[in-house]
């Protein structure tokens, strides 16, 4: 059974604008992060933090979707991968850091993470309900996801 969330980038202008943010380490408040999760850059202390702060954050969201460098287990697949701390830059001797895609509006994605709120500090999503099934999608862990779009 799939454990964790995959995300796909539907529509991303970053991936082609190259506006993704790969030299960060993680917040101290953070253990993890599941792909489509929605995170945000605090530029002053270099790092990624799920809190957005409009002193020290710049003011954009960023999705998350980092490709596992080994699996759990033998376990293949994106349902298996998360990025855990102990991957983080000061502990791990190959220095990987997560990924994460400045996201901008009119970008669309599809995930099956569980969000809280659509609306992250200045910023906002909505799910696209149009075509079949009210937007839900099969995602390549066979969990159902959702489309999104940024509006704002």
């Amino acid at each position: 059974m799939a454990k964790y969330a995959t995300v796909e980038l539907t529509k991303v202008a970053s991936r082609k604008t190259g506006e993704i943010e790969a030299q960060c380490k993680l917040n101290a408040d953070i253990d993890y992060l599941e792909n489509g999760e929605i995170v945000y850059v605090d530029a002053v202390n270099d790092e990624i933090t799920k809190t957005f702060n409009a002193s020290n954050c710049v003011d954009a969201i960023y999705l998350h979707f980092s490709n596992p460098r080994r699996y759990e287990d033998g376990h293949t697949g994106m349902e298996n991968f998360r990025y855990e701390r102990n991957d983080d830059y000061e502990t791990a001797g190959d220095k990987y850091l997560p990924r994460v895609y400045k996201l901008t509006t009119g970008d669309m994605f599809r995930t099956d993470f569980a969000f809280d709120s659509l609306t992250f500090g200045n910023h906002e999503i909505v799910e696209v309900t149009n075509g079949g099934n009210g937007g839900v999608v099969t995602m390549p862990n066979g969990k159902p996801g959702k489309l999104y779009r940024v509006i704002k």
